[in-house]
């Protein structure tokens, strides 16, 4: 799609704040809710400084160029890129809207428990299904390998036409789920493996931040710096990672020892050497391997 600031500013309500989404901690600016022709919810992504290899002073055409080829990417684990809009240097993206939100509410801000009658909201019962689904141990591990399937797929390009991606900067916010609980990665977009602001954005970094992802799906505790990861790691590297696991997950002794070989996964992809890390295709194997008895259905990687 490419839309008009006209087109954008109508079906957000002029940007009002009442159509604004809360900040989850992406690279992007300010991001909100809108309702297209059809009935097509999306949410309009503002672009801020440099991302895909567009610099903040590009023209317009070298821009879309960028925009179209992010646009081709298309993966079931992949929020796609829907459409753009380029009006003189503000640069706006249009995504798929998802209902279910992101990885870091559903890890660490839904109810944990049965909901107090007497505070139930709208969606309440809704978001505390969410919080049971979430302890259930194949839907973790689901979450895990679509993930790296997807990363896997960025960093390979798509089939061979499309150049490698880096998303260099994957959180559980930039997770988010479709309504049958499959992960998609959002806020991606360094052309190349470099292209953006962050010089630092690599595959191997990439690699590091899927591992601290995978400690948090595993272990539901939040905010993984450099410091916790070492702390887990020498957990894992002493045979320890069963004392890390989320209690609350069930699924029996066979998932206790799944979600060890998962951490496990984490120390492999924290490693502190770059050079060391696995590849992220290496990842999508590995983790099948510990499930193989699950169902295949996530696609290329």
């Amino acid at each position: 799609m490419e839309l008009t600031l006209a087109d954008l500013a109508a079906a957000t309500s002029g940007f009002g704040r009442e159509s604004q989404l809360a900040e989850r901690g992406g690279r992007s600016g300010a991001a909100y809710r809108a309702v297209l022709p059809g009935d097509l919810h999306v949410v309009v992504r503002v672009v801020e400084g440099a991302m895909a290899g567009v610099g903040e002073d590009d023209n317009p055409a070298a821009a879309a160029a960028a925009f179209r080829e992010l646009a081709r990417l298309r993966h079931p684990n992949i929020l796609p890129l829907l459409g753009y809009c380029i009006a003189g240097r503000e640069k706006l993206l249009l995504y798929e809207y998802m209902e279910k939100g992101d990885l870091h509410r559903w890890l660490h801000e839904l109810p944990a428990g049965r909901p107090d009658m007497d505070d139930a909201g709208g969606d309440i019962w809704e978001a505390a299904e969410d919080k049971r689904s979430i302890s259930d141990w194949p839907t973790r591990h689901r979450i895990a390998l679509g993930v790296a399937r997807g990363l896997a797929f960025l960093h390979q390009g798509w089939a061979g036409s499309c150049r490698a991606t880096v998303h260099g900067h994957l959180v559980p916010t930039n997770v988010l789920l479709s309504d049958d609980l499959e992960p998609r990665i959002s806020d991606f977009g360094h052309l190349g493996g470099g292209g953006g602001e962050d010089d630092d954005a690599t595959p191997e970094a990439d690699v590091y931040g899927f591992g601290a992802l995978v400690l948090e799906l595993m272990t539901g505790q939040a905010r993984w710096d450099e410091a916790s990861v070492s702390w887990a790691r020498g957990l894992i590297r002493d045979g320890k990672g069963l004392d890390m696991v989320d209690p609350r997950v069930h699924g029996g002794e066979a998932a206790e020892r799944e979600m060890v070989e998962c951490l496990r996964v984490g120390y492999l992809c924290t490693a502190h050497s770059p050079d060391k890390r696995p590849t992220m295709q290496q990842v999508v194997g590995v983790l099948k391997d510990i499930r193989p008895r699950a169902l295949d259905g996530g696609g290329d990687a």
